[in-house]
């Protein structure tokens, strides 16, 4: 049941973000550097910013985790493979998280 409600929550904040990234392109034009450099220097979209991301990677893992369940039955082969995808996961997001944080201090 966790696993359902995370990503059930996970997309629907995606899906808000996505919108909000669309409206503001549409409302305000912003299609050069300087203002989406603006727009993201305000906390609060870093802070949005944060949680998109960290909805995406929790989004992705249970995902790949449940197809990678179902479809490798060799739990050798199983657990090489979600430990690769895992590792590389957290990968990512530390490399994102890293940069916001940058952006935070900026």
């Amino acid at each position: 049941m966790t696993s359902w409600l995370i990503q059930r929550i996970s997309a629907v904040y995606l899906g808000f973000f996505v919108l909000f990234c669309l409206l503001t392109l549409l409302v305000t034009g912003g299609w050069n550097h300087a203002e989406w450099q603006s727009l993201m220097s305000s906390k609060i979209v870093i802070a949005a910013t944060f949680l998109f991301y960290l909805s995406l990677f929790l989004h992705v893992w249970v995902g790949i985790r449940d197809v990678i369940m179902d479809y490798v039955h060799p739990l050798s082969i199983r657990l090489l493979v979600l430990s690769l995808i895992g590792a590389t996961l957290m990968l990512f997001a530390f490399w994102c998280f890293a940069i916001l944080i940058r952006m935070l201090w900026a």
